[in-house]
């Protein structure tokens, strides 16, 4: 699209300048158009915290009896291969 719009402007005999110009106003204006039709994204500490949020709140979220650790017992020595004074 950059390429055709640069090809039509220079066979209308329009100035170099000119026509960074209008590519410059064309590309402000596609983006513009973009944002107003897609919503303005979150940036990146938005996405982090949103993260985050869902992150602490399946966390608070589990049942009580998944939040306790849960404890191996010790394994049994034998005795075997402990140094002896």
């Amino acid at each position: 699209m950059i390429a055709t719009v640069n090809d039509s402007l220079d066979l209308l005999g329009v100035a170099t300048f000119w026509q960074y110009v209008a590519l410059g106003v064309l590309l402000v204006a596609a983006v513009g158009a973009d944002t107003a039709f897609r919503g303005v994204r979150p940036g990146p500490e938005a996405v982090a915290d949103s993260l985050f949020r869902h992150y602490e709140r399946r966390v608070n979220d589990r049942p009580k009896r998944l939040m306790k650790p849960r404890l191996r017992p010790a394994p049994k020595s034998s005795g075997a291969g402990l140094l002896t004074g």
